[in-house]
């Protein structure tokens, strides 16, 4: 048996659930203290996550993420919002922007950190729920890869970064 350094209780048991939530849950009380958390997806890849980088300020933003807070519109979806960090941002910039993401925790986390307007569940979710606000001739949407895919970029003022 190989000897990782680690030891766990005899009854330690994974934990199935909302594992991801959970990780940006414990990086939020805990900082850079937080554990290290791998996370199995139902495809079976095992990874390990870096729940700091969702924390990450606007300045540390990638080439990418940069010119966001320029080209948003005042309503803004945030798609697969995790911690919040392009929600957080955007909203204090005076925008109305509702964080997005399947993860309770994740939402939680959006909220303890002072987002205003949440919702957790998929785009087709909240789309069921018609918010007057948020309808797709007014919304410009930002989102983790492959979140909203059918959602298009025109002059009608939608926008989506990393759809």
């Amino acid at each position: 048996m190989v000897d990782f350094g680690m030891s766990f209780p005899s009854t330690w048991e994974p934990r199935v659930g909302d594992a991801y939530g959970l990780a940006l849950i414990d990086y939020l009380e805990h900082g850079s203290e937080a554990r290290s958390h791998f996370i199995e997806r139902d495809d079976g890849l095992l990874e390990t996550i870096d729940t700091g980088v969702m924390f990450t300020q606007e300045s540390d933003w990638s080439v990418a993420e940069a010119p966001v807070g320029d080209r948003a519109g005042q309503r803004v979806l945030d798609v697969g919002a995790g911690a919040g960090r392009h929600a957080l941002p955007l909203q204090e910039s005076g925008r109305e922007v509702v964080a997005l993401d399947v993860s309770p925790g994740g939402v939680e986390v959006c909220r303890r950190r002072g987002v205003r307007e949440t919702f957790t569940g998929t785009v087709f979710e909240l789309a069921e729920t018609g918010p007057e606000p948020f309808l797709r001739e007014q919304l410009w949407a930002i989102g983790e890869s492959g979140a909203w895919p059918q959602f298009p970029r025109n002059p009608g003022g939608h926008g989506c970064l990393g759809c």
